[in-house]
């Protein structure tokens, strides 16, 4: 197994460094501490699956569909909450699930 997963991901080492400076530089944004813990986590993780194309495979399709997934469960909650802004119009949402103008 973890000679299959290094042709994927690559070694640890060299993931571990692409990732780590990823996400030193996601933390010292003036924006982290804006997000919500779904959002640094998915931030997190799709920081993980770059980090792996780049040390890795980068035509191992299943590193981008996990980065679409994680990006989608954010944007599926944000669907959910009231004053979530869409490009660039705020949306806020009726007891009957619709969107409308905010």
């Amino acid at each position: 197994i973890l000679n299959e997963r290094r042709n994927q991901h690559g070694r640890l080492t060299d993931h571990a460094r692409v990732c780590q400076a990823m996400k030193r530089a996601m933390r010292d944004s003036l924006g982290w501490e804006l997000l919500t813990d779904d959002m640094k986590e998915a931030a997190d993780m799709i920081v993980h699956k770059l980090a792996r194309t780049l040390s890795g495979n980068p035509n191992y399709i299943d590193h981008y569909r996990d980065i679409a997934g994680y990006a989608q469960l954010v944007v599926d909650r944000l669907q959910e909450t009231d004053g979530a802004i869409d490009s660039v119009t705020v949306m806020k949402r009726r007891g009957a699930g619709e969107w409308v103008d905010g």
